[in-house]
């Protein structure tokens, strides 16, 4: 990068991100519609909840409503750096959401906790553990305690403890001749366009649509539980299809 440029990257940034957005909405239609789809769905539904509960005694249903709002932040936040061009980031508050659902989860069954939750103190299962709650909570039949989601977990980890497992594979570009030990490193400076990093964003909406239906049943189950499960239907069938076509290109090219 020329030096005058250099001296500019603020703007060339803010150049980069428009650029990338637009990128990102052209290429990536599919999944943007459905996080708005989910997203719209996600208020309509945490609104209702929130007027059919405006108050009520301390417990985990008002632990729940009160987590609610930093959530919606989060799952925002995943998109907006997402489209443009912040990767790295946009994954270590996947790991963000994941453990706050998986809190809510474990909150619903320990009463004593959200109590403490609510007072302020901290939780004490540890957070390697959110993530068994929340998905032994959508998949009670395939979730196995210290097994598959415990993987998941340790794969999101070194985003958010900046190791070079992670930072490697997103910024460094090439390091050269190893073999010559000739170290002239190229970096790639965020914000990028990267397909083969972009996360499905719609997912997080559709996770957190999935935590409610499993903990308001009652209340969400003639109002709003056939259109949460038609919104979630749509995206596992569009997404599977997805997957089927990336996997029969793979196979093709090898």
């Amino acid at each position: 990068m020329p030096e005058k440029e250099n001296s500019d990257y603020y703007n060339i940034s803010l150049r980069a991100e428009n650029e990338i957005t637009k990128c990102m909405l052209s290429q990536f239609k599919k999944e943007n519609k459905f996080y708005e789809r989910a997203l719209n769905l996600l208020y309509e539904v945490v609104d209702y909840l929130y007027q059919s509960k405006p108050s009520g005694p301390f417990n985990s249903t008002f632990a729940i409503l009160t987590m609610l709002p930093r959530l919606f932040g989060t799952i925002q936040s995943i998109r907006v750096l997402t489209i443009k061009g912040y990767y790295y980031d946009a994954v270590i508050l996947e790991r963000s959401v994941v453990e706050n659902l998986g809190l809510c989860v474990y909150l619903v069954k320990n009463e004593k906790e959200a109590k403490r939750w609510l007072t302020g103190k901290d939780i004490r299962m540890p957070k390697i553990n959110m993530f068994d709650e929340f998905f032994s909570l959508v998949s009670r039949d395939a979730v196995k305690k210290g097994h598959g989601w415990k993987a998941l977990y340790g794969k999101l980890s070194p985003y958010v403890h900046a190791t070079l497992k992670a930072i490697g594979p997103t910024y460094v570009i090439n390091i050269g001749d190893i073999e010559n030990q000739s170290y002239k490193v190229e970096y790639a400076f965020p914000p990028f366009f990267d397909e083969k990093l972009v996360t499905h964003f719609a997912l997080y909406p559709m996770l957190t649509l999935i935590m409610l239906v499993e903990l308001f049943k009652e209340e969400l189950k003639d109002r709003y539980l056939k259109k949460i499960l038609k919104c979630l239907a749509d995206y596992y069938s569009a997404v599977s299809k997805e997957m089927e076509i990336l996997d029969g290109e793979k196979s093709y090219g090898e």
